[in-house]
């Protein structure tokens, strides 16, 4: 004798909430007619994005027309600097690099050289160098100025410097 299929009965416990997963696969949902409702979001953002570079590029081209329209003098070059160099001897140096001030001397520039690397100068009473950074004046060597690459006739003291000097305090 065939079956006949039994009445089905009502699950027990409480129904299923919503967000949980029920057990059934989900059914896709139909999709809408535009297909990307994003899209004029995305437009707007791009659109917004070129504005600002092209805007950005504007900029830079009137900065750089105004900078070669400049007086001279008007902006700070490299001759309104000089250069620090302090030359251990062994191959070791080390190069400083700041602005001129009207009557500055190579011993000032050596001093804000001081300041910048933090090491240590000594001189005599006469305003020779005896130790830069913990190497002394001993055995027949000292510590020479060189002002673009001529010895110096003075102590650093006494030398007046001028914007876009080279000087290099050498130990030989």
């Amino acid at each position: 004798m065939p079956r006949s299929p039994s009445p089905r009965r009502p699950r027990s416990g409480p129904a299923p909430m919503a967000g949980k997963p029920s057990g059934r696969t989900p059914t896709k949902r139909p999709q809408s007619d535009s297909g990307y409702p994003y899209m004029p979001v995305a437009l707007l953002f791009g659109a917004s994005v070129a504005v600002f570079l092209f805007n950005q590029y504007e900029l830079f081209v009137s900065d750089m027309a105004a900078y070669d329209r400049r007086e001279p003098g008007a902006y700070a070059t490299k001759q309104q600097y000089t250069r620090v160099t302090i030359d251990f001897g062994d191959g070791t140096r080390r190069a400083f690099w700041g602005p001129v001030q009207n009557g500055m001397t190579a011993m000032l520039a050596l001093r804000a050289s001081q300041e910048a690397g933090q090491f240590n100068i000594e001189t005599d009473d006469a305003g020779r160098i005896t130790n830069i950074a913990g190497i002394r004046a001993q055995n027949g060597k000292a510590w020479r100025l060189f002002i673009n690459d001529a010895p110096a006739s003075d102590v650093s003291g006494n030398i007046e410097i001028q914007p876009g000097d080279q000087l290099v305090f050498r130990y030989q």
